[in-house]
């Protein structure tokens, strides 16, 4: 019996966003060789790619998750847009102008993040009392 070679024919596949991933003609997620990945497998992908989205580590505040979501090009611009809109207030502290009072020495804008525990307290107490006299001089 005589044996002839057996070449493999070219299954056409469809390249996907995630890098390794494709799709045979069925839909079916394959990976080069169009052998069917697993859920399991795709998740460790997306993971992959969090991670590298956030320069290592994995997604353990919302932050980062918003972060994650906002840097991932396999969704939509509206999508990441709103999640960086969320996210920024994590990244970015907010500066606070105050005014001074007439007479003294002229108060910069500062970050109230780097204040201690101690004046954010009396900072608080002082907006409430300037407000209880708004309030009591309208």
């Amino acid at each position: 019996m005589a044996t002839r070679n057996i070449t493999p024919r070219k299954v056409k596949l469809t390249p996907t966003d995630i890098p390794g991933v494709f799709r045979n003609k069925v839909g079916t997620l394959v990976d080069e060789n169009n052998v069917a990945l697993s859920f399991k497998a795709l998740r460790t992908k997306d993971q992959e790619r969090f991670s590298e989205a956030l320069g290592g580590g994995e997604v353990t505040q919302p932050a980062e998750l918003l972060k994650a979501v906002a840097l991932d090009p396999r969704l939509p611009l509206h999508t990441r847009l709103d999640a960086a809109n969320k996210a920024a207030p994590y990244f970015t502290p907010k500066k606070v102008a105050i005014q001074g009072v007439e007479g003294a020495a002229p108060i910069g804008i500062q970050d109230v993040a780097a204040l201690p525990q101690k004046d954010l307290d009396r900072l608080e107490a002082l907006y409430a009392q300037a407000a209880k006299l708004l309030g009591s001089a309208q």
